[in-house]
């Protein structure tokens, strides 16, 4: 093999294997790029999930504390009815 093959040998290898560095490079920023816009995106979603659970659970404790008000409310109107009976029969 002559000087002027072994040096294109050398320079073939070398602008291929700078080549595949960089295509390799680019490649691993694109994957990384994509997983960062995955794991946006599924934070935004368990974000959104999370507050849809918290208006969920502060409606139900809203309708719990609007029953428990409405029970009260029947309690004492009863215990007024009941106090005036008794009045009544005194």
């Amino acid at each position: 093999m002559s000087t002027l093959g072994i040096l294109l040998l050398v320079l073939t290898l070398g602008l291929g294997s700078g080549a595949g560095y960089f295509f390799r490079s680019n490649q691993l920023k694109d994957d990384e790029q994509k997983n960062r816009r995955e794991m946006d995106k599924a934070l935004k979603e368990a974000s959104l999930k999370a507050n849809e659970i918290l208006l969920k659970a502060k409606d139900e404790a809203f309708r719990a504390q609007e029953e428990a008000k409405r029970e009260e409310k029947a309690k004492r109107k009863r215990l007024a009815e009941m106090e005036e009976r008794l009045v009544k029969k005194e």
